[in-house]
């Protein structure tokens, strides 16, 4: 059974969860990547006050370049980055959605990593210098 989140926290998770993907999206544009970065953090460090308020920021910072847009369709398309989701045999049996595990940085949840390889070390978050931890799928 799939659970609708609000649309308001599929945007907060599109925020936390594109925050890797700069330095892919904007390989040519340090500045660019550095600047939105930074912008997302600080919205969704509004999340402990306002949700709603902190969503709009972040939306407004997804749509703001082409790059950002196109991948948080993709986003919205599967909730999950579109390289973290694939057609496999889940729980739920052939053909469902099966999402890499969802790491997230312990102090703040502003960013989110998903692990497609049990090879790869978690990173650090770029905000708080701490690595990130398993976490569950759908923030509580």
């Amino acid at each position: 059974m799939v659970t609708m989140e609000p649309a308001w926290e599929q945007t907060l998770e599109a925020g936390r969860a594109i925050r890797p993907y700069l330095t892919e999206l904007f390989p040519e544009r340090l500045s660019t990547r550095q600047e939105l970065d930074f912008c997302l953090a600080r919205a969704l460090d509004l999340t402990t006050r306002d949700e709603e308020a902190a969503a709009a920021k972040v939306r407004t910072l997804l749509r703001a370049h082409p790059e950002t847009a196109d991948w948080t369709a993709k986003f919205e398309a599967h909730g999950a980055p579109e390289d973290a989701a694939r057609r496999g045999h889940g729980p739920g049996g052939p053909g469902e959605l099966v999402v890499a595990p969802r790491y997230t940085c312990p102090v703040a949840d502003d960013y989110v990593w998903h692990r497609r390889s049990a090879s790869v070390l978690p990173p650090l978050c770029p905000t708080h210098g701490v690595r990130v931890r398993p976490a569950p799928r759908t923030p509580q």
